[in-house]
């Protein structure tokens, strides 16, 4: 028997913004029979502070306080190991989610008896009006029909794709426990992207998923410039081929690992600066695949040409101060050319 129908882990660190926020749409669930594990990983501001108030009030709330500050896959894999539900789930400080999420995702994980259920997210910018809608299969979907919302499903068909086309969010879905400790699935030590260790091996080895085409999940989503830095971007690239290693992986998912892993760095290295791109590319030759490298290079020297093209001559235009201003670049040159008055 389980003490709790869902245990849900919050990796707190200097928070104190919106934690409140956060707390509060996740005691307030309609599903009463949860327990809250937050781990504090060094806080210095005042979020320890307002966890254990909240814990004084609400007997369901733990706390584990890191000694170290050691990132978020640290506490939420020192959190799985006291959870005592039969479902896990993971909500994120600064993020917020509906009152009714963990109780529909509960029951649809009862009612079909499966080992993950998703849902979709709404995702927003702080001091912004942008908001953008995201379906969590809809590309998945495009490749095997069989994947859709309400219908029983797996990523056995689509192990090539699955790893370049799901998102790796950990807190828009629930996962048995139970699927979780028997294969040891674990967050990788780092502190960025240290989800995608976790939600590959999960959705992989998962035999029944269902998905819920609501947004229940609010995601605050920072306009600061991230990447995962190398060596964090290192540790996880040989976290996830080791682990899936270990798995017998069979000839498709192989060559799903080979995409990833190459999309995923030519990602991070377009996000670079020039001095930072060089060691990237160091590491990406020393710690990659070789197949993965060898298309993660040529995939360099595309975004190279492009950037050669774009400077031997382009075109842009930018809305600047109620203005429309066009941008020229010729051989190196850019001119700027006011067009008209944006009357809007």
């Amino acid at each position: 028997m389980y003490k709790n129908k869902i245990s849900i882990i919050i990796p707190v660190y200097n928070a104190e913004k919106y934690i409140k926020q956060c707390l509060n749409s996740i005691i307030t669930q309609t599903i009463h029979d949860i327990e809250i594990i937050c781990i504090d990983d060094c806080s210095t501001d005042n979020s320890l502070k307002i966890l254990k108030e909240y814990a004084l009030k609400d007997n369901r709330i733990k706390i584990i306080e890191q000694k170290v500050n050691q990132g978020q896959g640290v506490g939420r894999n020192e959190a799985i190991k006291i959870a005592e539900g039969e479902y896990i789930g993971f909500v994120d400080p600064d993020d917020w989610i509906e009152p009714n999420m963990y109780e529909e995702m509960y029951n649809k994980a009862k009612e079909f008896d499966t080992d993950i259920v998703t849902c979709n997210i709404e995702r927003f910018f702080e001091n912004s009006s942008q908001v953008d809608h995201i379906d969590t299969i809809k590309k998945i979907s495009k490749i095997d029909k069989t994947i859709k919302s309400g219908v029983v499903f797996n990523f056995k068909k689509t192990e090539k794709e699955f790893l370049a086309r799901t998102n790796n969010f950990a807190w828009c879905r629930i996962y048995r426990r139970e699927l979780v400790t028997k294969y040891d699935i674990k967050f990788a030590p780092i502190r960025t992207g240290e989800d995608k260790l976790f939600c590959c091996l999960a959705k992989l080895l998962a035999d029944k998923i269902i998905h819920i085409d609501k947004e229940f999940y609010h995601y605050r989503a920072h306009r600061t410039k991230q990447f995962i830095k190398n060596e964090h971007q290192d540790i996880m690239c040989l976290s996830l081929i080791n682990e899936i290693y270990l798995h017998n992986p069979s000839k498709e998912l192989k060559e799903g690992i080979i995409d990833f892993l190459s999309i995923m760095c030519t990602n991070q290295y377009k996000q670079l600066t020039t001095a930072e791109r060089k060691k990237f590319y160091r590491d990406c030759a020393n710690y990659l695949p070789y197949n993965s490298f060898k298309k993660f290079k040529k995939n360099v020297k595309r975004i190279h040409f492009k950037q050669i093209i774009h400077y031997i001559f382009s075109t842009r235009k930018i809305i600047k101060n109620g203005a429309i201003y066009k941008y020229i670049y010729i051989l190196g040159f850019k001119f700027e050319i006011k067009t008209k008055r944006d009357n809007k």
